[in-house]
């Protein structure tokens, strides 16, 4: 007959290291939590969004960190500034950025396993005591030339006389998934 203790360390294997003798420690720690080296809470993100405020359809730093959050990413302090305010632009200088809307996140990142490798397609690079976004999804504006990057225009080629052909206009659903919003569309 299993006792609980032995039916509770099975089911917490996952989680605890059987150091034999009856020890059992918590091996992996999962965010939030207090590093006892250090005193320090671990895993609570902060995270500076650097805004594009003239730009109605570039992409929105907010909607990154969202999509985090549902993933089980716990944020602390968020604060929000545009792109040409003075602390903007001394957050800009600071981080080299040169795309923006971005987000500047804390060390606590790194609490976080596999989050350093999926947000490495867009562009996050470790800058001393914390990692930047490099690469945002368009439109963004771009800092070296002033211009707003990444409007996508969709033109749709079709034959009025075949009803039964392939329509083209599927194409957008597809892309609105992959969060494509065009500013214009053409058919022909």
């Amino acid at each position: 007959v299993e006792s609980g203790f032995e039916r509770a360390s099975k089911a917490l294997g996952a989680f605890m290291d059987n150091r034999g003798g009856g020890v059992y420690v918590f091996g992996r720690l999962y965010p939030v939590y207090v590093n006892l080296s250090t005193g320090k809470e671990v895993g609570r993100i902060s995270a500076t969004l650097i805004n594009e405020p003239d730009c109605l359809k570039c992409s929105d730093p907010r909607e990154l960190v969202e999509a985090l959050k549902n993933q089980g990413v716990k944020f602390g302090n968020l604060i929000s500034v545009d792109f040409d305010s003075s602390s903007g632009k001394e957050l800009l200088a600071q981080y080299n950025v040169s795309k923006v809307p971005t987000a500047v996140f804390s060390d606590d990142v790194e609490a976080y396993p596999g989050l350093q490798e999926a947000l490495k397609g867009l562009g996050l690079e470790k800058n001393g005591a914390s990692y930047v976004l490099r690469e945002v999804l368009p439109p963004y504006r771009d800092l070296l030339t002033g211009n707003v990057s990444g409007y996508v225009s969709f033109i749709y080629l079709t034959d009025a006389d075949c009803a039964g052909c392939y329509d083209p206009g599927l194409h957008r659903t597809i892309l609105a998934r992959r969060g494509v919003d065009p500013v214009s569309e053409v058919t022909y």
